[in-house]
């Protein structure tokens, strides 16, 4: 294993940086080290204390180091002066790193105000300036990109080595304070770590915006707006981002797509604009969670309902979602829908006592909708009304995340939304219910998910509508408040039982193409790019709930087993930890090494349904560490391969690994199998056309073998028809069971919705292998005695 020294060691020389704008790593070690050698004794909390005493020796017998600017250098002192370099003490070394992280704090904000000159310099160009020279112009703007890269790669490195040396030291220095802790943390609040540079994107793809315009493609800033933001029908397809990799994916959509900043987004940013706004989303479902079991079984017309709002602070404006699923072999596409509700009405909403004639109204007094909208949106407002009353919805789960899109204003055919700082919160036991005062204040006690609802029962129906009692006017706001409060108060702190943070990236890639509409060339290069892990139909609202309510779910997500995450369910709790299967004793299969498949087995969910039964053995003092972000990136997991095209050059020698707690890689993820009707068709359909392949081969044989018969001359030929007829026969024969055992394997796995593969890569190549073996054998065979001349009698 190479040492973390010659890592960035290599780095430095390979980098345009100078090599003393890095964290001086060796000589921080080095200082340790010596350290560690004087063995300094434990300090001891005393009450009194006597300058005239000898201070006290170490383990060894001798004594602690005294530096005194008055007083003579004992022999190490002068020893280390010898060698030039100053001496160990503890003070020394924090004292120089405190310096180092200055130094680097001062380059990394240098170098960021290089980067965002030279993008004044090119947004200064004029169109005519573009024009004459578009394929300069792209590639100094990505140009740009590369060294904002390389300044990321450079805060990557120093932050992992800062890590491994604080680390290091509270091994070495066992007796004295931990500092770990506190410089990481210390670190973070520092500019070089904690500031958003996320503008850079921005600017960038505004700028490859106009190259574009320039060069004669679609003018992206004045196209006219020609697609419904309320209905929205699009396939998706999600992707985890590694943190590290997450800027180079950036940008690398911002050349073809810019990014979409919403109004909200630019009121409050005057020069820099940041890419990402905060989106919050709180989900319904009942107490038997079936939103979320329909949902991840894919059932036919399975629905979600979340309640979403943009931006900071307390919601200004809800947006009512429903998210409904279609199978897309039936012809049908799965569609997005939503209104929007001032938060004030999403308790009534909630009650199923919602106004929708007023709401309609109000829509058609704003004359900024036609009538087909209205109702439309009129119609959806019934049905989900609808939905919660019938099936008692109540918040469960809200997602939280920063989501940058990219987008063109004039067209949604290709969308593209990086989610990042994706936090699941439970919202279960803190969305107090709108009840009446007798029944508020009936008991204090939480309340489990099953006993959760908006909905008063009916026999109280009566009591809970009468608001204009004299008990219900005694009712302070605050009270008020707290009733109608539908998601987790903010300035309450969140258990650590009841939060998750997700430790990448989510993109996601929708496209609304039509029939005949190509998929463009750059999404396909994206999608297939290393940089990016598919993880097939990924739910926020499904890993939420299966991580944060696991005494609720009765079936879990084929991608929560996923090592990757391991770390970030743990730090839920025991009751989150159960739901991972211990690979302790996993045997490894031999198709794992093919596929690459972490598909959970069925001993995995049968020990999942056991799992209210009997928990894993859990420490609350283990300390399962999460990826550490740097603004709006955590610290490098570990080196990884060349991406080509998508990573810049500054990103093909990856960052240096980090300790082990986090996880180096992500393994390929085998996407579950979803059954269809189809399937077994196919199926069937296959085995039949195996069967045409052996009824063909065995016909042959049989007409060969009765023109032998045929013949009452027992001749050299006849022998060899005989020969070739018992080949094909036996050939047919070998087809035949062949399929007969295929169809058998592959209809097990249909039904048993087994996460395996059900392709046969090597069989068909082995049959049809055989089948021209023995075809080429009786050609040749033939072809030989045609050639060879007959004997005389």
């Amino acid at each position: 294993m190479v040492a973390f020294g010659d890592t960035i060691e290599d780095a430095k020389a390979q980098s345009s940086y100078p090599s003393w704008a890095y964290l001086d790593y060796s000589k921080l070690k080095r200082m340790l080290y010596d350290l560690a050698l004087l063995n300094l004794r434990e300090p001891v909390d005393e009450n009194a204390m006597s300058l005239s005493v000898t201070p006290a020796t170490n383990a060894a017998a001798m004594p602690t180091l005294v530096v005194d600017a008055d007083d003579s250098e004992d022999e190490m002192s002068l020893a280390a002066a010898d060698e030039g370099r100053p001496v160990a003490t503890h003070e020394g070394f924090l004292s120089l790193l405190e310096s180092e992280l200055r130094k680097m704090d001062k380059f990394t904000h240098e170098e960021v105000v290089k980067v965002r000159r030279s993008l004044e310099g090119l947004e200064g160009a004029s169109k005519h300036e573009i024009a004459a020279d578009v394929e300069g112009f792209s590639d100094r703007c990505s140009a740009a990109g590369s060294a904002f890269l390389e300044i990321e790669k450079y805060v990557n490195l120093n932050v992992t080595a800062v890590r491994k040396l604080l680390k290091k030291h509270d091994k070495v220095l066992p007796t004295l304070p931990p500092i770990k802790a506190f410089y990481i943390a210390r670190m973070h609040d520092m500019r070089w770590v904690r500031n958003d540079y996320s503008d850079v994107v921005v600017r960038l793809s505004r700028l490859y915006a106009k190259a574009e315009v320039s060069s004669g493609g679609d003018d992206v800033e004045r196209g006219p707006k020609t697609y419904d933001d309320q209905s929205f029908v699009r396939t998706t397809s999600k992707f985890w981002v590694k943190p590290d990799d997450l800027s180079a994916v950036k940008l690398a959509i911002s050349k073809h797509l810019p990014v979409l900043l919403q109004k909200e987004m630019l009121a409050g940013q005057q020069k820099e604009q940041k890419d990402s706004q905060l989106v919050n989303s709180v989900y319904l479902d009942s107490s038997t969670l079936e939103l979320y079991h329909s949902r991840l079984a894919k059932l036919p017309g399975s629905s979600c309902v979340r309640l979403r709002w943009y931006g900071t602070g307390e919601p200004t404006l809800v947006f009512v979602e429903r998210k409904t699923h279609r199978d897309a072999w039936t012809g049908d596409e799965s569609v997005k829908e939503r209104f929007a509700i001032p938060p004030e009405q999403v308790p009534k909403l909630l009650r199923g006592d919602f106004d929708a004639d007023a709401f309609e109204a109000s829509a058609r007094a704003a004359g900024k909708k036609s009538d087909a909208v209205i109702r439309k949106e009129r119609q959806l407002v019934d049905e989900i009304t609808q939905l919660i009353s019938t099936k008692r919805l109540v918040p469960t789960v809200r997602s939280q995340c920063m989501r940058c899109a990219f987008q063109q204003e004039h067209t949604n055919a290709v969308r593209a939304s990086v989610d990042t700082n994706l936090c699941l919160i439970s919202e279960v036991q803190h969305a107090t219910p709108p009840q009446p005062e007798t029944l508020s204040s009936s008991s204090s006690k939480k309340k489990s998910l099953a006993e959760r609802s908006f909905l008063p029962p009916e026999d109280e129906t009566k009591e809970y509508e009468l608001r204009g009692s004299p008990d219900a006017a005694s009712t302070t706001t605050k009270e008020k408040e707290q009733r109608d409060r539908w998601y987790r108060d903010p300035k309450t702190s969140i258990p650590r039982n009841e939060i998750t943070r997700f430790p990448f990236a989510v993109l996601e890639i929708k496209l609304a193409l039509g029939q005949t509409d190509e998929l463009p060339d750059w999404v396909r290069s994206l999608a297939d790019s290393r940089a990016l892990v598919p993880v097939h139909k990924f739910s926020k609202f499904i890993h939420g709930t299966a991580v944060l309510l696991p005494d609720e779910v009765q079936t879990l997500p084929y991608w929560i087993d996923d090592p990757a995450l391991a770390a970030s369910i743990k730090s839920v709790g025991p009751a989150a930890a159960s739901v991972l299967r211990d690979r302790t004793n996993d045997a490894k299969s031999p198709l794992d090494n093919v596929l690459g498949s972490r598909a959970p087995t069925s001993e995995h969910y049968e020990r999942i349904a056991a799992k209210k039964k009997a928990r894993l053995a859990w420490n609350d003092d283990d300390d399962y560490e999460l990826p550490r972000y740097i603004g709006d990136s955590p610290s490098c997991f570990a080196a990884c391969p060349n991406q080509g095209d998508l990573c810049p050059a500054a990103l093909d020698d990856r960052c240096c690994p980090v300790d082990a707690d986090v996880r180096r890689e992500m393994q390929t993820l085998l996407p579950s199998q979803k059954i269809e009707p189809k399937l077994f068709l196919a199926a069937e359909r296959t085995f039949i056309h195996w069967l045409h392949a052996a009824v063909v081969l065995t016909s042959i044989g049989a007409v060969g073998l009765a023109a032998a018969h045929a013949n009452e001359l027992r001749n050299q030929r006849n022998r060899r028809t005989e020969a070739y007829s018992a080949l094909l026969s036996i050939t047919a024969c070998v087809l035949t069971a062949y399929a007969l055992r295929t169809l058998s394997w592959r209809l097990d796995h249909i039904a048993s919705h087994a996460p395996t593969e059900w392709s046969d890569p090597l069989g068909p190549l082995v049959l049809g292998g055989l089948a021209v073996l023995v075809l080429s054998t009786i050609w040749v065979v033939e072809l030989a005695n045609f050639l060879t001349p007959p004997s005389l009698p």
